[in-house]
């Protein structure tokens, strides 16, 4: 296109300028890559293929190495006009003298001996003659190292306290010369050396050589041994059983965890599945069934649509066996009903079970024996056994006068014959163990297993209330009597949420407890008032007689006896002098789950048995101390064994704790079970507030999981006890980890 203005011909010259110049800068640009390309190709092997895509990247390197020569070249003129000595003109001598030049330390070749032996040849010389003699000393002393290392370890430390090649020639004279002197222990030396060998092959060696860099003291050596030795043990141990080894703290209480979840629904699953299998027996009648009015179902259902006149139970009974058993396959009894109501032939049992046996004459028993094919009977032998006392029209003649009589049991029959049986050890309703510990002492000789309470750490759940001027006449003490009464409103006042029992020793006493409670509750509304708690327990007041069976959390015991108006104390105890009578005083004292109250007008000590040979008598007496001074009355069985660890590991922990500033105690309790160790509530000494239990005896004694792992822990829980339980490979492993986790745990706890 034309521009306005211009000439024709003027747009095609300047496009021909501008063309030509393009031509010429390209000329010049492709003679500038054609010489680049000649210098590369004279640098290339002979048939390297170039690639146009690198030759920029080769072009760059080419004229690095280019201007590398250059440089090169410059620095050799520099070298050329020195007198250098190249590496390869030079002697080992001379490479040798060079290297130790160069590694040694400044401080001495800027010494000023290093400067004369360089500028000086005197110096030099002298030097050379001093070398000579040193090296006639040195060929000298190799013999004597030699056979010194022969003697010696020369790079260990031996029991004389050096290593030889450690020694300057200044310090080896003197120490040959005190080994020289002490050449007579020279027998000593190889013994010990022969040890040495010995315990290295057992490879104990390392605690010579600790004992010899003196780690600790000579006379701690036996016990370092020891140490290395269990340490050996337990690794050996750990290697050759993996569930040791591989033993993860946190898993094992996950894995405890579900396991006592499992145990639990296991146990209500077992009831569930029984009553499933009863239900769904093809034989067990069902509602719409129709059946003859004279068949058993018949009859049964005619009865139960009657309103009046309905068929006496032991006819009825009699008349539908097979209907009843099916319905009722479990049936509850006491010996006289089954004797009473059960008449046909056709009532048998899979099992009798017989509960509280020891209160069953064994004529009462028979009735139900004789309808089972197998029987199981549970009772204490050493509670109330079967008694006339009530069926005497005078009792109170009978215990003055003559001897109640106490018969014997189905249960002490059983035990005759030799009846396979099983002692239940574990004891459960006292939430404190000194509820229990004096009849486990004098009756159960240490057998029962029972749990201390986080309540036990000072106050006594037995304690005695001490009446000054009671009088024992006409068989009552009523000034004692009105105390108990008195005890009894300030209990329902203090602690109406607490259910009370009261036990008298006598029916006397129980009446006069009666008529004082009836007098402060007439004369006193506020009083009467105090009583109505609705509780599923009411206060009882019973005499010793009739008491088994019953608990409630707070009894208070009447002791009754005591002196008589002539200041002499009557030895007649009535029940519990006779034969028996230490059984019923067992039924009396184990009655509470929290805590006991003897009112007593005497004294242990005013009590004089001289001439009395009752088994009874004495007890109470034992029982009267008990209440006066705790669980040191019971005696060096339990003094003996309390308030010590239990192993080396309960030992250790106690120990650390104690480093901390805490008071642990060992072995709380007073029965087969004890806590480990135990802290005490920093603001309430009179309670615990954390138990530690180590996996020790006291844990492998129980032989089942169920014990061990699950019922165990419910019931100290329910004690109040909150448990921090360490495992001892944690505590091998981390002693300080564990501490600082029982240290969380008391903080949380208190």
């Amino acid at each position: 296109m034309t521009r306005a203005g211009e000439p024709a011909a003027e747009p095609r010259r300047r496009v021909s300028t501008e063309l030509r110049s393009c031509v010429v800068e390209a000329a010049n640009e492709l003679e500038s890559i054609r010489d680049r390309l000649s210098n590369l190709v004279s640098v290339l092997k002979p048939g390297k293929v170039i690639s146009f895509d690198r030759l920029p990247q080769d072009a760059i390197a080419i004229e690095q190495l280019r201007l590398a020569e250059i440089e090169f070249g410059n620095r050799d003129s520099v070298l050329s006009s020195r007198n250098i000595v190249h590496p390869q003109d030079l002697s080992d001598e001379d490479i040798s003298v060079a290297n130790w030049i160069r590694e040694a330390p400044d401080t001495i070749l800027q010494s000023p001996m290093a400067r004369a032996i360089a500028t000086d040849s005197n110096t030099r010389v002298e030097l050379e003659r001093l070398l000579g003699t040193i090296r006639v000393i040195a060929a000298q002393m190799n013999d004597p190292v030699r056979f010194l290392g022969t003697l010696f370890d020369q790079s260990e430390n031996v029991s004389s306290g050096f290593v030889l090649n450690e020694l300057s020639l200044q310090q080896l004279p003197a120490i040959l010369r005190d080994l020289t002197a002490s050449v007579d222990s020279i027998d000593e030396w190889i013994a010990f050396n022969r040890w040495r060998q010995h315990l290295s092959q057992e490879g104990l060696v390392i605690v010579i050589d600790e004992l010899i860099r003196r780690e600790y003291l000579p006379h701690e050596a036996v016990d370092a041994v020891c140490a290395k030795l269990y340490q050996q043990l337990f690794d050996h141990h750990i290697n050759r059983l993996p569930c040791i080894a591989d033993f993860d703290s946190l898993r094992h209480e996950q894995i405890r965890e579900k396991y006592r979840q499992l145990d639990e629904w296991e146990i209500k699953a077992a009831a569930t599945r029984v009553r499933e299998f009863q239900l769904n027996r093809a034989d067990r009648p069902r509602i719409g069934w129709l059946a003859p009015m004279t068949s058993e179902l018949g009859i049964l259902k005619r009865e139960t649509e009657k309103k009046r006149r309905h068929m006496p139970l032991r006819r009825l009974f009699a008349a539908v066996p097979g209907v009843l058993q099916r319905l009722k396959p479990c049936i509850m009894m006491s010996p006289l009903s089954v004797s009473t109501f059960l008449q046909a032939e056709e009532l048998k049992f899979d099992l009798v079970i017989f509960d509280e046996a020891s209160q069953v004459f064994p004529w009462d028993a028979i009735g139900a024996v004789y309808r089972g094919t197998q029987l199981i009977v549970a009772g204490d032998d050493k509670q109330l056994p079967p008694t006339s006392f009530f069926s005497r029209a005078d009792i109170e003649a009978e215990e003055e006068d003559e001897d109640i009589g106490d018969f014997e049991s189905i249960l002490s029959l059983c035990k005759s014959v030799n009846m396979p049986n099983k002692r239940l050890r574990w004891h459960y309703r006292s939430r404190r163990e000194p509820l229990i510990a004096f009849s486990n002492r004098h009756f159960y000789d240490g057998d029962l297993v029972t749990f201390p309470s986080v309540l036990d750490a000072t106050s006594n759940a037995v304690q005695l209330v001490h009446v000054t001027d009671g009088l024992w006449v006409d068989r009552k003490n009523l000034t004692e009597a009105r105390k108990v009464a008195n005890l009894i409103v300030a209990h329902y006042r203090d602690a109406p949420d607490k259910s009370l029992g009261v036990i008298a020793f006598n029916i006397s006493q129980q009446q006069a407890i009666e008529d004082a409670l009836y007098d402060l509750r007439r004369t006193s509304p506020e009083t009467d008032a105090l009583f109505n708690t609705g509780s599923n327990e009411p206060l009882f007041i019973k005499n010793l007689e009739n008491v088994q069976g019953d608990e409630r959390d707070v009894i208070l015991l009447s002791f009754g006896y005591g002196k008589n108006e002539a200041g002499k104390f009557i030895k007649n105890f009535g029940p519990l002098s006779k034969p028996g009578g230490e059984r019923r005083l067992n039924v009396a004292v184990t009655r509470a789950r929290e805590a006991v109250y003897l009112i007593a007008s005497v004294r242990a000590a005013d009590m004089d048995l001289s001439g009395s040979t009752s088994l009874g008598a004495s007890l109470l007496k034992s029982y009267l101390e008990y209440a006066e001074l705790g669980v040191d009355s019971l005696g060096r069985t339990i003094a003996e064994t309390q308030g010590a660890c239990e192993s080396p590991f309960e030992e250790e922990v106690a120990a650390a704790l104690i480093r901390h500033g805490l008071d642990p105690v060992p072995q709380v309790g007073c029965g087969g079970f004890r806590i480990d160790l135990a802290l005490k509530h920093p603001s309430n000494p009179g309670l615990y507030c954390l138990g530690i239990e180590c996996d020790g005896a006291t844990y492998h004694s129980s032989k089942t999981a169920r014990d061990r792992d699950r019922i165990r822990q419910e019931v100290l829980e329910g004690l109040g006890w909150r448990i921090c339980r360490v495992w001892s490979t944690d505590w091998i492993r981390n002693p300080q980890l564990q501490l600082q986790r029982i240290l969380a745990s008391y903080q949380q706890a208190s």
